[in-house]
């Protein structure tokens, strides 16, 4: 009986030592102060509003002005080799397989798709359809990819990466047409300066960061 005991406490502490071996090997240890960043990401861990607040008028719009090519000679170049245009004029972020340009862009606006309004524009392709977002909603990723400036090892994850367009989105809605009107503009003829992202669909939707009466 008491050998039994014997054996049986034996086993109980050779487990327990197993264990504490096993917390040692997978436990991470932090120094004291050490900042630890959540999410399954090993970047900078960029916050994704702050960063649009801070560099969206320093960094953002002057990165796409300066870029921007002019839409008949970039959707033509595209259109004849969309890989040789995207290697001379577009950004490839990170993981994907379709090329974002800055452009800038002058024509007739005309009623659109959902939450667009249509550009009539010269040197636009018969099987291209080209239009520039209005809202309510500004969607996609076309100027923080057409930027430059921002790749997905910056931030914590991927959803951080994708919400820091989100946030540069929301910048064009209050600082680029907070104070436009789409259907006064219908009509008119504007230049529009911004960036998209070419996906061989035939319609370009452009993410704007300016829109000016021409």
């Amino acid at each position: 009986m008491m050998r039994g005991v014997w054996v049986g406490r034996l086993v109980v502490t050779g487990a327990a030592v197993l264990l504490v071996v096993l917390i040692g090997v997978t436990t991470r240890y932090v120094p004291l102060g050490t900042e630890v960043a959540s999410g399954n990401g090993t970047g900078q861990g960029l916050d994704p509003k702050a960063w649009a607040q801070a560099n969206y008028a320093s960094g953002v719009v002057p990165a796409i002005e300066q870029k921007a090519q002019p839409w008949p000679g970039l959707i033509a170049a595209i259109t004849a080799d969309a890989q040789a245009a995207g290697q001379k004029y577009g950004v490839l972020p990170q993981g994907a397989n379709s090329y974002s340009y800055a452009v800038t862009i002058t024509g007739t606006l005309a009623q659109g798709e959902f939450g667009e309004l249509a550009i009539a524009a010269d040197g636009t392709p018969a099987d291209v359809t080209v239009g520039f977002q209005v809202g309510p909603a500004v969607t996609g990723s076309a100027l923080r990819d057409a930027s430059g400036l921002l790749t997905f090892d910056m931030f914590t994850n991927q959803t951080d990466f994708q919400q820091a367009g989100v946030q540069i989105n929301d910048l064009v809605k209050s600082q680029v047409l907070a104070g436009f009107d789409p259907p006064s503009a219908v009509g008119g003829k504007y230049t529009i300066v911004g960036a998209f992202t070419w996906t061989g669909t035939g319609h370009v939707t452009i993410t704007p960061i300016s829109v000016k009466a021409a």
